[in-house]
């Protein structure tokens, strides 16, 4: 399809989101205050974490461009991520992971009857990316603004950080880390509007590229494939290291945040966990092997633009 005409369709579909799903709750004593809140939602059960994070990041960009004040709501519009009962003293998932973007809970700004609901269109003209073919592909000129609004106000909790820094300290201080996402299971399977997989095979080449370009210790492998560790250890033995995460199995297609009847206490909220911090290990490497991904563009996100050099895997 023409990019054009694409990228159009998606500006149409938005549009007609706004205004048809956006709500308002504004007494006649706040009509001409200029604190307004902006309770950003989506329909349940939302989509993959980190769909949600830019989800999340490009309502925000339209919030603060308007002088709203955004808060997540992730309680009555629950996600996969959710779990069954009040967790961490919360039923929002987003504060799981992360503190409200103004430090304002959903409780003040619901009773303030002085806010908009959002809308569920994608805010895709709020994320940096370029208008071509690939969707990705970011336009660091728009997207330093972007990367500068995610340290400020997407600030992580204090349970994610005893969870990371640990690990950074026993992995990273010292050494060059070449990091590599691989994302397999359902992303083998072509879906409307869904990159497929990268090949495992064309990302070990890239690796093999990354490794004779540069000076690189260690390699850290973010992957939800069991199948994808065993193959890059035997490619490069002694140089693999990653996070204990939930994985899939050998030639299961079904992504790991859809799966369900999995026996672990909390699964929910670790799956959550365990994909953000591998995001986060992510963007603390020297370099990074890539496919399309929001997990991928996450880490660019973070990063902010401190890569030695990069490698995007197409195909």
């Amino acid at each position: 399809m023409n990019v054009k005409v694409k990228n159009t369709k998606r500006f149409i579909k938005d549009r007609a989101k706004n205004v048809l799903t956006r709500k308002y709750r504004i007494s006649v004593s706040h009509l001409f205050d200029r604190k307004r809140y902006y309770i950003i939602r989506r329909n349940p059960p939302w989509a993959g974490f980190f769909a949600n994070y830019l989800y999340v990041a490009a309502h925000m960009e339209y919030a603060l461009k308007k002088g709203y004040i955004p808060v997540i709501d992730m309680e009555n519009y629950k996600t996969l991520y959710n779990e069954d009962e009040e967790f961490m003293g919360t039923w929002n998932a987003w504060e799981y992971y992360f503190e409200q973007p103004m430090n304002v809970g959903l409780k003040e700004a619901y009773e303030s009857k002085n806010y908009i609901i959002s809308d569920i269109s994608t805010m895709h003209q709020y994320l940096p990316y370029r208008e071509d073919n690939n969707m990705f592909e970011i336009d660091w000129k728009k997207g330093k603004i972007l990367s500068e609004h995610i340290h400020t106000y997407i600030r992580l909790k204090s349970n994610v950080l005893d969870v990371v820094n640990p690990f950074l300290k026993k992995y990273f201080y010292g050494k060059r880390i070449l990091g590599v996402h691989y994302r397999g299971t359902d992303k083998k399977v072509k879906v409307k509007d869904h990159f497929i997989a990268a090949n495992l095979e064309n990302y070990i080449l890239s690796v093999k590229k990354c490794l004779q370009e540069n000076e690189v210790d260690l390699i850290l492998l973010c992957t939800d494939e069991s199948e994808a560790i065993k193959r890059f250890e035997t490619e490069f033995p002694n140089m693999i290291f990653y996070s204990e995460s939930f994985r899939a199995e050998a030639n299961d297609t079904t992504g790991i945040h859809l799966k369900k009847g999995v026996n672990r206490k909390h699964h929910k909220y670790l799956l959550g966990l365990e994909v953000l911090c591998d995001m986060i290990y992510l963007s603390h490497c020297d370099y990074f092997v890539f496919s399309h991904s929001n997990v991928a563009n996450a880490a660019l996100f973070v990063n902010h633009q401190k890569y030695k050099k990069t490698y995007l895997v197409e195909e």
